[in-house]
């Protein structure tokens, strides 16, 4: 089954040779993500999620705490869980 997910992306102070000189570049794309691929705001959320949990914890990332974290947090995001304020909760950061 794929999920359809849109990635939005806009960089201001862009420089386009040959641009309009807006300074703005917007790259939208909507395509199927396969199952299971995480797109790359995904992945910055649950490394921030997990940054912040190490902080909280007080884990280095080379602990085995740290490593059941980080398969729990991904666990529970690829079974559905992909609210940052719900997963906050569960992991009390």
């Amino acid at each position: 089954m794929e999920d359809q997910r849109t990635l939005n992306y806009a960089e201001s102070q862009a420089s386009v040779p040959g641009g309009t000189g807006s300074g703005v570049v917007a790259i939208n794309f909507d395509y199927p993500a396969p199952e299971g691929v995480l797109m790359p705001y995904e992945l910055a959320m649950l490394q921030r999620l997990f940054n912040r949990a190490l902080r909280k914890q007080g884990y280095a990332k080379t602990d085995i705490e740290a490593k059941m974290l980080a398969t729990t947090m991904m666990d529970l995001y690829r079974r559905g869980l992909r609210d940052e304020r719900k997963l906050r909760i569960m992991f009390a950061i």
